[in-house]
């Protein structure tokens, strides 16, 4: 699936991650996708409570190692 925005967070910790989705879901409209990777061992986690909270769906998660790829729709 495609996405409209891409965000790469892997290197920073919590709560980076999570100041950095919302910023960029800040600056999205409703139905956008943003593909989000990050490699912060409560990064997928961290990020299925964020969606969760905010009425954000997650439409695929792909992992590599620590590495986890998300794409959201927002």
């Amino acid at each position: 699936m495609a996405a409209d925005s891409e965000l790469d967070v892997t290197s920073l910790c919590c709560p980076m991650p999570l100041v950095r989705l919302a910023k960029a879901a800040q600056a999205m409209s409703a139905g956008d996708r943003l593909r989000i990777i990050g490699d912060d061992p409560m990064f997928e986690e961290e990020m299925r409570d964020y969606c969760e909270e905010n009425g954000h769906r997650i439409l695929e998660v792909s992992r590599d190692g620590r590495r986890v790829t998300l794409l959201l729709e927002l």
